[in-house]
């Protein structure tokens, strides 16, 4: 069984290809050597199960297949042939942790555009998918570009979890983002501070008491206020400027004669 026909609700059968050049089921197509049969595989994936779908997008080597899998995937959590469970199932295998690293880990913006709207369907469809997010961002941002953190940070601070022990995963993995040699990835730091203050401030305030005067100075920029303990730069300072009065003295001309004479 390879799923249901949307519209009618009818089962769907895989069957060996033909000798009239019939396509080869989508299993085997997803796992095809030419990248030209995975790329049309991708685009009907709904037809194979989320096991199947996760580890051909972890097998998946070619940026243009990527793609076309990343939008055949959205296509499917948000269709009514995916259940809960069956996007649960797709997390399990890995499926969103692969979306997260390949994906919003790509170089190429698109890709990792794509790939965020993959991770959102599949947020609104089963709840733990929240965890790809969470050990995406506790990857190592000190070296490198710093990609997948910064886009998990991003991605949490717009999609918080409500769970406690999501929160305390989050603050755990969070700290060391400001560290990161990317300034963009200490940016999305603070934002996701500023979700961390707005859902459970008790948590966002021990948080904050334990970091750095640089992160705190991020946090506070990020709010759009400058801290006050910071140095002229942070602040605005009015300067008195003097006013200095110039008196012209004026010259009398007696009538009838000229100032020549």
């Amino acid at each position: 069984l390879l799923g249901r026909d949307q519209a009618s609700g009818k089962a769907l059968r895989c069957s060996m290809p033909d000798e009239d050049g019939a396509p080869p089921p989508a299993e085997e197509a997803l796992g095809s050597s030419s990248w030209q049969t995975r790329r049309d595989a991708w685009q009907s994936c709904g037809a194979t199960s989320p096991e199947v779908l996760a580890s051909s997008l972890g097998n998946e080597t070619n940026a243009n297949v990527l793609d076309f899998a990343l939008d055949g995937l959205t296509r499917w959590i948000a269709s009514s042939r995916a259940t809960p469970e069956d996007v649960a199932a797709f997390a399990a295998a890995g499926g969103v942790s692969f979306v997260v690293t390949k994906g919003l880990g790509s170089s190429r913006a698109a890709t990792s555009k794509r790939a965020a709207k993959t991770v959102e369907a599949a947020l609104g469809a089963a709840n733990v998918c929240v965890q790809a997010l969470i050990q995406g961002l506790g990857a190592d941002a000190r070296r490198g570009s710093g990609r997948v953190p910064t886009a998990c940070a991003r991605l949490l601070a717009t999609h918080f979890p409500e769970g406690e022990d999501d929160a305390r995963q989050i603050t755990k993995h969070l700290a060391h983002l400001f560290d990161a040699a990317s300034a963009e990835a200490r940016l999305a730091a603070a934002e996701l501070v500023l979700a961390l203050e707005t859902r459970r401030p008790a948590d966002a305030a021990a948080f904050l008491d334990g970091l750095g005067p640089s992160a705190t100075k991020a946090v506070d920029r990020a709010r759009g206020n400058a801290h006050p303990s910071q140095g002229p730069d942070e602040k605005t300072t009015t300067t008195a400027v003097p006013t200095t009065t110039t008196t012209v003295p004026t010259t009398t001309t007696a009538p009838g004669l000229s100032q020549e004479e």
